[in-house]
């Protein structure tokens, strides 16, 4: 972890002089280097006794000196001090397992499209009557799935997700965002078509999930390490979309891609609290709290089109 406590160390001796390198930080050196040329004073890295220099001309340390302290005010590094991970709790390591178990159970359950029309016809995304109010089929439609390949792909890719989000996020906190996620990219969907569009599959949401580890990652802290753009992540993102989600028969392209936008948004405000609060800021409680929320909504949005 570079250390910029103490940057600018001069060390004198016989000539050339120059600056101690936090750490013995190649890039540093390299940096400082760059930042130098740019001023016109040459430089160059050096090992004396051990440490890594970076020599300038004679006469020149001070203008050096002056030249990297302004340039380390324009350019605040953020240390890294993120801690090591904590050990997964139990709810959190069974949560991946659990969504893949989950979408595999629900479809032996309704046996796909061919079996069970009038389930999916209750249950389906679509869009007309989503508009129409009919809200909860943006969230049952996440459950449904017309065939077992489509089923188990979801249950494979779903589960690493989906444990990665969690790992993040917490295991409450983690799913809410998730079926947040899926249920949300349904709903600007259903905008999108208007009418005469129907869906099912957890794709949506599993595209959410990915969108919102994009956009956690792009909103950490930028530290010494760490300094690639913002919108790489984003763009990672669209990257597994066009890898994942535009082949297949029956790909609900629109939907894969509206469940990664929901998510990125979603992914990203909670990065932004994360970023303000702490990972540690979030209770067991309330994550305890998110997690029945979501469950609650799940089973409220079945009974709902069930009943119906």
């Amino acid at each position: 972890m570079p250390d910029h406590g103490e940057p600018l160390a001069e060390v004198v001796g016989e000539p050339p002089v120059g600056l101690l390198v936090p750490n013995q930080d190649p890039q540093t050196a390299k940096d400082w280097s760059l930042v130098l040329a740019s001023q016109g004073m040459s430089s160059r890295s050096v090992l004396r006794d051990g440490r890594l220099v970076l020599e300038v001309g004679h006469g020149q340390i001070d203008a050096a000196r002056t030249t990297i302290e302004r340039y380390l005010r324009e350019n605040p590094v953020v240390p890294d001090a993120e801690p090591a991970p904590e050990p997964e709790t139990d709810a959190v390591a069974w949560a991946g397992p659990l969504f893949g178990i989950a979408i595999l159970a629900t479809f032996a359950a309704t046996g796909g499209r061919e079996l069970s029309p009038e389930l999916f016809d209750r249950a389906n995304a679509d869009a007309a009557r989503i508009l129409a109010g009919q809200w909860w089929r943006c969230v049952t439609a996440l459950c449904l799935h017309s065939d077992l390949p489509h089923a188990l792909g979801n249950a494979l890719v779903g589960s690493y997700l989906v444990h990665a989000v969690c790992r993040q996020l917490g295991s409450g906190l983690g799913i809410a965002a998730i079926l947040s996620s899926g249920a949300l990219g349904n709903a600007i969907n259903a905008y999108a078509y208007t009418s005469g569009h129907l869906s099912v599959g957890a794709s949506t949401a599993v595209f959410g999930a990915i969108g919102v580890l994009a956009g956690c990652a792009a909103t950490r802290p930028r530290t010494a390490t760490r300094q690639r753009p913002r919108w790489v992540p984003f763009a990672a993102g669209l990257g597994l979309l066009a890898m994942l989600g535009t082949s297949g028969v029956r790909v609900d392209i629109w939907a894969h891609f509206f469940g990664l936008l929901a998510g990125c948004g979603i992914g990203a405000s909670v990065g932004t609290w994360i970023a303000r609060n702490g990972s540690g800021g979030l209770s067991s409680i309330a994550q305890w709290a998110f997690g029945v929320g979501a469950i609650a909504v799940l089973v409220e949005c079945w009974t709902i089109a069930l009943a119906r």
